[in-house]
């Protein structure tokens, strides 16, 4: 489980250092995952193509690339693909879960 742990931690980081394009605003919260009882995400995309990721409480501003529904986030020579779903939630997939927009 540590293990499970860590890798889940490690792809969030991948996210927090990512690199994207305009057309996302607002606060998106981590919902459901395997993971969601024992982490709390958040996505806030700010000006631009800037991405602010939180995760349990540790923040690191990101870029990020959108086309269509799909959401790359960058990280060096390693790429996170997400979905954006017909609800404008970001799919992060089984162990992320996703991340709906606050209203």
């Amino acid at each position: 489980m540590k293990s499970l742990k860590l890798s889940i931690i490690a792809t969030f980081v991948t996210i927090w250092l990512a690199g994207c394009s305009n057309g996302l605003s607002g606060t998106y919260k981590q919902s459901g995952g395997l993971m969601s009882g024992m982490m709390s995400g958040e996505l806030k995309f700010t000006s631009g193509s800037k991405v602010l990721v939180t995760i349990n409480g540790i923040s690191s501003e990101c870029t990020y690339e959108k086309n269509g529904d799909m959401l790359k986030l960058i990280t060096g020579d390693k790429n996170q693909v997400m979905t954006i779903d017909k609800d404008g939630c970001i799919d992060g997939g089984e162990i992320m879960g996703k991340f709906c927009k606050e209203k």
